[in-house]
């Protein structure tokens, strides 16, 4: 039995929920033009002014003119995957480091 104990927290759960859902639907995300990047981290939920962990999806419209169908399929991206708060947010061109 190791001496060290890790107690998990609440958001360690929420966390490990949205990394699961991301790499569930990320290869999905991606193919929806417009969409750039996808990530996990604290979102904002407007309709009940809260902060949670959740799938944040990248548009840069910029890369990928957002407009027509890939206005469409952006607009029609679930608010939820598997029980985990979706938001779509418009950044700038990144680069990996």
């Amino acid at each position: 039995m190791s001496d060290y104990f890790e107690p998990t927290s609440p958001v360690d759960d929420a966390m490990e929920r949205a990394i699961a859902v991301q790499k569930k639907y990320e290869t999905l995300l991606l193919a929806v033009p417009g969409v750039i990047g996808v990530g996990v981290g604290n979102i904002h939920i407007e309709d009940r002014d809260e902060d949670e962990i959740g799938v944040i999806v990248m548009v840069d419209p910029a890369a990928k003119p957002i407009t027509g169908e890939a206005a469409q399929a952006v607009a029609n991206l679930p608010g939820q995957l598997d029980g985990v708060a979706v938001q779509i947010q418009e950044i700038g061109p990144f680069t990996a480091l």
